[in-house]
């Protein structure tokens, strides 16, 4: 009989492969491969009880992967198969590299790591002592450095630094404010860093609220971690290093990437920036798009680039919306005044804040502008009393709300003279100065502001689609970064509108 086990493919697969071909090779079983983006079949010709075994044995060695994941056995549609002989080696798989870090295996560890140089000493026998000599070496001096795929580094157990790596997912669920997807994307075979939360009773001991982390992701990391674990350590910081090394080794293992996981389990790629303007982005997705006649709607949330929402294609767009903000404090109080009750607003919060008002007073009265709303909301935080210095503290804030909702924060837009549509912005700043009055805390208040955004962004999106017939969204910008926010889009994202988010080195420009 011919069976097909079928992968859906994201991205690379060379471990899949490898390690298809060498259980099949290893039981004898005749096998063909097929690969139809975005799904690759690994057909074997065998007995029913031949392919339970292969299949029960792949299942133990296949490892959870960012870019595959198995989606079914079925008895293929094909009579006969081409068979092809490749040379196969070893593979090691999942259960393999569990099995040699629980252990301790030192004799395993030898076989699979290479060149291995101790204290500026090649080691090739007696593996045991003298990792047991460079564990001593890092407990008593709080810092080891170390070379491997992935260059030169230090682990320290002091030195703090925005990047650790956690030795198990135990100590990530200790630590951090983290989700299933998160964990997933951390032990999955690439081994990237995500960018996540620690609990805030913990904030003070990392030195940060974003924190860049990591599992071990070759052997003698697992078996050093396995070995602090033991010794009541669970974590150590990363840092770039100069020093002498302590060691150096070499197991080919995943090109470093760093993620953004969102609650639904997208995965958002941060590194090396590839666009020199938007239209290097929205070409980016033409790999995405098979109808290339259709209007896409273009949105670019950023938080240093203009915010744009534009409707078109080929290069020819038309905007939906003006953004435009007011970016004086004494301005943005003089125009809240104009609106309904807005003076009553002004005077009982001089009253209650009596600084703050005055602060805001000191200013001139020259008009500054900007078309991103972050510049606004640094505004509106500094009016509030959160910063002195308009920085990105309503982000800072708003990581530490535990919770799923906030307070509805008036999102509204309007019709400027010429008929064009516009963000009445004021009426965000009277409603948190409100809630500010109503005694919400910064985090609390913080967070509203961010989730009524970006319920507005896709209510926005809704109105857009309904009214210029779209059905998909380009959606880029570095404000995706913060996993909040990104979290709090898709979680109101329209059901009948597909969001087609950044490509691979194309976040923002």
């Amino acid at each position: 009989m011919i069976f097909d086990f079928t992968f859906f493919i994201s991205g690379d697969f060379d471990i899949l492969k490898k390690i298809l071909r060498y259980e099949a090779m290893q039981n004898a079983i005749e096998f063909e491969e097929e690969f139809v983006q975005p799904r690759y079949i690994f057909r074997l010709e065998t007995d029913e009880q031949k392919m339970l075994d292969f299949a029960q044995k792949i299942s133990q060695q296949i490892p959870l992967s960012l870019y595959f994941k198995f989606e079914n056995i079925q008895v293929s549609q094909k009579t006969e198969i081409v068979y092809k002989q490749y040379d196969t080696q070893e593979v090691l798989g999942a259960n393999d590299f569990g099995s040699i870090i629980q252990n301790q295996d030192m004799t395993l560890l030898q076989k699979w790591i290479q060149d291995v140089v101790f204290f500026d000493k090649e080691i090739k026998n007696d593996f045991s002592v003298a990792f047991e000599a460079l564990v001593q070496k890092f407990i008593a001096t709080k810092k080891l450095v170390i070379k491997n795929a992935r260059g030169k580094f230090s682990l320290s157990l002091n030195q703090k630094t925005s990047k650790a790596i956690f030795w198990d997912v135990e100590a990530l669920k200790t630590y951090l404010r983290i989700q299933d997807m998160q964990i997933q994307a951390l032990a999955s075979y690439e081994k990237p860093s995500v960018i996540i939360t620690p609990k805030e009773v913990f904030i003070k001991d990392f030195g940060t609220d974003l924190l860049e982390c990591i599992l071990p992701y070759d052997l003698f990391l697992g078996i050093l971690g396995k070995k602090c674990l033991e010794k009541g350590i669970d974590y150590a910081f990363i840092a770039s290093e100069e020093d002498v090394l302590d060691i150096s080794y070499n197991q080919e293992v995943s090109k470093q990437e760093c993620l953004v996981v969102a609650q639904n389990g997208y995965l958002l790629f941060l590194g090396e920036n590839k666009a020199k303007n938007i239209y290097d982005i929205i070409h980016s997705y033409e790999v995405l798009i098979d109808d290339k006649n259709k209007q896409n709607l273009v949105a670019c949330l950023s938080t240093k680039n203009p915010w744009i929402f534009w409707i078109g294609n080929d290069d020819k767009f038309q905007s939906a919306i003006n953004f435009d903000f007011e970016l004086n404090p004494k301005i943005l109080f003089s125009m809240i005044e104009k609106l309904e009750n807005g003076t009553s607003l002004i005077k009982n919060f001089s009253k209650n804040f009596p600084e703050l008002a005055q602060r805001v007073q000191d200013f001139d009265s020259e008009s500054k502008k900007s078309k991103n709303i972050f510049d606004f909301l640094a505004v509106v935080a500094f009016i509030l009393g959160y910063s002195d210095d308009f920085s990105s503290i309503i982000i800072d804030n708003a990581r530490k709300y535990v919770r799923d909702k906030g307070p509805r924060i008036d999102f509204k837009l309007a019709r400027n003279e010429d008929k064009t549509l516009t963000l009445e912005y004021i009426k965000i700043l009277r409603s948190s100065m409100s809630f500010r009055l109503a005694g919400v805390d910064e985090a609390t208040l913080s967070y509203g502001i961010l989730d009524s955004m970006s319920e507005f962004f896709c209510n926005f999106i809704q109105d857009l689609s309904t009214n210029f017939a779209l059905d998909r969204v380009l959606v880029f910008g570095d404000a995706l970064k913060e996993k909040m926010i990104l979290d709090r889009i898709f979680g109101y994202k329209p059901k009948n509108i597909d969001f087609l988010l950044p490509q691979k080195g194309y976040l923002d420009y």
